[in-house]
């Protein structure tokens, strides 16, 4: 890295001098070979020194070889080897280092041209769980200036996969960087109480006079205390911390400070703000690690992640990690403990990522692919099904999309097919206390020998042919007609189904082939969504009624219409309860929501009867259907739905529900189990979220004094109510079960794979009238 420099800026044409950077490698061994720096034509340095012993594959460089290599005390004293003075600069390595440049080679040709002595680098030693402690130490060395001159720090990490030598990198012992190298070194010794000691003194000396100093002591006691579980330490150091919470190092480790408690989702969500601030480091005098608020915070996250079950979500972070810092190994360490299947490597180009990076990278990658290749299977041949199955879309988020995917999933695995789960995005769900779909979770994705099917239900729906087999395409839609461009990308799907018969109105009516649609339903776990617990007795007048919804609050929901029939209907003294179980509000409904309108409900109504309740957090199954139990009407006046799954699930718990007489509803909800409102319909305009639509999208309004009566009968004919909703329990269990909607599933699924089979097999109309 030849760093030409005019010596004069005074318009004259002088001579240019040249600046050479070598790299010195200490020691006898180096398996890593240290190639994301040397290889050529990397912009690093001009020359390698290295023992007679080591050994190069393809160093693209001059190479000096020595007998005998200084020690690093030797090259901080300005004790260079002859072979070493025809650089003006060295930048040493131990064996088992690396530089961590990310592609900032520029950073090399700035200082080389600023005639700097020496120079401090930050110097990451692993101490466990994924954490590093930090040193100081003279890693840049000016061959031509004086060793007096104190030492400046230069932001350009090094990680080491060793402990530091007993030797101090200097012979300056008053140093407070030298006494931070002996604390560092103790600790990874396995010394914790002369570590913490010598961190302790370390602060005491440097709080005022240098804080940068002062913060690395505390960040690494934060380090130690986290990597030994040890709570009272870490209470210390958090302590400490309050002097330094503008430093990045810090705020890192004090988002994964629940991890001594064992909470790994605290930890998680702890990174998460830190990566969603997006604040840039703090000025001050502040010593960064590289990468705090970036690729080490994202690299920690996907490892949390994984220790929780969400591998996608984990290699989604260790990639990202990747591209950050092309030279920080650990992110390709840690996905290499895993089994992931190649389409996801290849989708994330880990192959090209290999190309003209260090042998220790290029292992980590083949190892990557060598246990994630897909070995040869035999698909099975007993049961009924015997069809490789492809299931592409989320499942372990909270959405309904997730639901229906976990549900239907899990039955045609229990059923004897093939399945391969593909998750389309970070896995954030993990049902809390129970084992049901553990054996889906392992089929995430599952190789196949041979896909004979593949499934796509997500949002936005992939409507691409795959690379084999028959497609099926799993709609979500509520406006009636299609986008345009859907429409056309759909007629080369085998089948496309949908939750309802109104959604397949709309489908049909855009013009797609009526033997193609198929119906396949949402459905209720009977053993979940069940009446058991329920009080059966009748309310007296002066007892608390609750009104429940449960569902985004979105205007195509109609919560707004929920909210104000309920606080125009009932008065401040009547004992009534309006609670809303919001979804989606932190994520796929973000910036589009009515929860803060609620919230200010909930403040006005504090202190009276009539109240207005917001649940906001995630719930189980469980839980959830505890909430519709403990409910006496569910309100859910939709104006675009595709099914409206939480009025069959308060349904199925013995909770009557408020519905249109219009759309999905009418699939699963009748005049005895429901109540039932003439709604009007509306037009909701050629065009959906940008997409020109095939015709008029279609929905409908419950008028408010309509809805006002429904909910005021509810309140009074609390007998009937009662009765209604036993008969909503009973038909549901029956009729609406996930094991149903499997059922018909399976049907059109072994239709696909009898050997020349049309794409449609029976008609809906035909397999209804049967």
């Amino acid at each position: 890295m030849a760093v030409w420099r005019q010596s004069n800026w005074d318009g004259r044409a002088e001579p240019v001098e040249v600046r050479l950077v070598g790299m010195l490698l200490l020691g006898h061994r180096n398996e890593e070979n240290l190639e994301p720096l040397l290889l050529s034509p990397i912009p690093a340095v001009d020359g390698l020194i290295a023992p007679r012993e080591f050994r190069f594959r393809k160093p693209g460089l001059p190479v000096t070889r020595l007998h005998r290599l200084p020690s690093p005390r030797d090259l901080e004293a300005g004790r260079i080897p002859k072979d070493g003075t025809r650089y003006d600069f060295l930048l040493w390595l131990r064996p088992g280092e690396f530089l961590l440049m990310g592609g900032r080679y520029h950073v090399l040709r700035e200082i080389a041209q600023m005639d700097p002595g020496t120079r401090l680098l930050p110097v990451h030693y692993p101490i466990g769980a994924g954490l590093t402690l930090i040193t100081l130490e003279p890693r840049w060395i000016a061959t031509r200036a004086g060793a007096g001159a104190p030492p400046a720090f230069l932001d350009l990490p090094v990680e080491s996969e060793g402990i530091p030598p007993v030797e101090p990198p200097s012979t300056r012992e008053e140093q407070g960087w030298v006494m931070l190298y002996q604390a560092v070194r103790t600790l990874l010794a396995g010394d914790r109480r002369v570590g913490h000691f010598l961190l302790e003194q370390l602060f005491r000396l440097t709080a005022e006079r240098a804080p940068g100093l002062a913060g690395l002591a505390v960040r690494n006691g934060m380090a130690a205390a986290l990597a030994a579980g040890d709570i009272r330490l870490l209470d210390y150091w958090s302590e400490k911390a309050l002097s330094c919470r503008g430093y990045g190092e810090v705020k890192l480790l004090r988002a994964l400070a629940p991890l001594v408690q064992g909470d790994l989702r605290r930890a998680e969500q702890g990174i998460t703000r830190l990566l969603e601030a997006k604040e840039p480091p703090e000025e001050g005098p502040w010593v960064s690690g590289g990468g705090e608020l970036s690729y080490r915070a994202l690299t920690l996250r996907g490892r949390l992640r994984a220790q929780q079950g969400n591998l996608q979500g984990a290699l989604t972070d260790w990639i990202s990690a990747l591209h950050l810092n092309v030279d920080y190994l650990e992110p390709l360490r840690l996905a290499a403990t895993h089994r992931f299947h190649v389409t996801i490597l290849d989708r994330l180009g880990l192959r090209g990522f290999a190309r003209g990076r260090s042998a220790a990278a290029v292992r980590l990658v083949n190892r990557l692919y060598e246990q994630s290749t897909p070995p040869v299977r035999t698909v099975p041949s007993s049961g009924r099904a015997a069809c490789g199955l492809r299931w592409e879309g989320s499942w372990f988020t909270a959405s309904s999309l997730a639901r229906v995917n976990r549900e239907l999933g899990l039955r045609l695995l229990e059923a004897g097919w093939d399945l391969s789960a593909i998750p389309t995005e970070p896995q954030s769900y993990h049902p809390p206390g129970q084992e049901t779909f553990r054996p889906l979770a392992e089929r995430l994705w599952h190789p196949l020998a041979e896909v004979a099917v593949t499934v796509r239900h997500g949002w936005p729906p992939d409507l691409e042919p795959p690379e084999q087999g028959r497609l099926v395409v799993m709609l979500p839609w509520e406006y009636g007609p299609l986008p345009e461009t859907w429409e056309k990308k759909l007629r080369a799907a085998d089948q496309i189904w949908v939750y309802s018969e109104w959604v397949r109105q709309g489908v049909v009516a855009s013009g797609l082939p009526p033997e193609r649609v198929k119906v396949v339903p949402c459905g209720i776990n009977p053993d979940v969504f069940r009446p058991a617990g329920r009080s059966e007795g009748a309310l007296g007048p002066a007892e608390l009624f609750t009104f429940l919804y449960v569902g985004g609050t979105i205007w195509r929901k109609g919560y707004d219409l929920a909210l104000e029939a309920f606080l125009t209907e009932f008065g401040p003294d009547e004992p009534v309860v309006f609670i809303v179980k919001d979804f989606g509000s932190d994520t796929f409904y973000r910036g589009i929501n009515g929860r803060d309108r609620i919230r200010q409900a909930e403040a006005a109504t504090a202190g009276m009867r009539r109240q207005v309740r917001l649940v906001d957090r995630v719930l189980s199954d469980e839980e959830l259907a505890d909430l519709y139990r403990r409910a006496h009407c569910l309100v859910a006046p939709y104006r675009a739905e595709g099914f409206c799954m939480p009025a069959l699930e308060a349904m199925a718990c013995g909770t009557p529900a408020i519905l249109p007489r219009f759309g999905p509803a009418l699939d699963y909800a009748r005049p005895d189990t429901a109540i039932l409102v003439d709604a009007v319909p509306i037009s909701l305009g050629r065009e959906v979220s940008g997409m020109p639509l095939t015709g008029a999208a279609v929905g409908c309004q419950i008028p408010l004094p309509k809805l006002r009566e429904a909910m005021r009968w509810a309140y009074l004919e609390r007998e009937t109510l009662v009765a209604m909703g036993r008969r909503a329990a009973e038909i549901v269990h029956a009729h609406h079960t996930w094991a149903e909607a499997a059922r018909i599933a399976q049907r059109e699924l072994l239709l696909l794979c009898q050997p020349g089979n049309p794409r449609g097999g029976e008609s809906h109309a035909q397999v209804t009238a049967r």
